[in-house]
């Protein structure tokens, strides 16, 4: 199987789109464990699970990612690294952003639990 890095096109009017999005949150350094209305994830591709030696530090199967999560009431974002999955106990949308992220969307609040995995829980 041939793996071939993804180029995909896109146009000034989508640039200026995410400028305007992402400059309204302001960036967090504590993690954001409970979120009480709308959450937004973001999953960035970013490294292999297997070293340059061959030693894997996390799933065989799996992509090292980036995640911002992003808090859409009080327009909050926390930027973490490192992980090779997300659990989902609560219902989401999800689609392909413009900036080739993997994007989730949770309506209703969340709690979050950080680790390898990025685990999201219903806020009851």
């Amino acid at each position: 199987m041939e793996i071939k890095k993804l180029k995909v096109q896109i146009e000034q009017e989508s640039v200026d789109y995410l400028q305007e999005v992402f400059k309204d949150y302001k960036e967090v350094d504590k993690p954001l464990y409970e979120i009480k209305e709308r959450c937004i994830i973001h999953i960035y591709p970013k490294k292999d699970t297997y070293d340059e030696d061959g030693e894997l530090y996390g799933y065989c199967d799996a992509i090292f990612c980036d995640i911002h999560i992003y808090d859409c009431e009080n327009q909050l974002v926390y930027k973490t690294k490192y992980h090779d999955s997300v659990y989902l106990d609560v219902p989401n949308g999800t689609k392909i952003f413009k900036d080739l992220s993997t994007m989730l969307t949770i309506d209703g609040g969340v709690l979050i639990s950080y680790g390898t995995a990025l685990s999201v829980y219903r806020l009851d």
